[in-house]
């Protein structure tokens, strides 16, 4: 079985290389600099949570979609004649 220092050793090597790439040798962009970036981190929280060491992280709720949305619902109830 994998241990959390196995697999935070792995993210940490592949996280050092990157920088390097980005910041020593100057070989990417920043844009993808940061979607590797963004891609390394997302990859690690889901082997943390396949693993059994962190719980999954519950994305964030658009609440003016959600209203906008809720808005329409009501709308279209209003429209067929139901409720108030």
């Amino acid at each position: 079985m994998t241990t959390i220092a196995e697999i935070e050793q792995r993210y940490i090597d592949q996280h050092r290389e990157l920088e390097e790439q980005y910041y020593k040798r100057h070989e990417l962009e920043k844009e993808e600099f940061d979607r590797r970036h963004g891609e390394l981190w997302e990859s690690y929280q889901q082997e943390m949570v396949a693993a059994g060491f962190a719980q999954a992280v519950e994305p964030e709720r658009d609440l003016a979609l959600e209203l906008d949305e809720l808005k329409g619902r009501v709308e279209a109830l209003e429209q067929r004649g139901v409720g108030p």
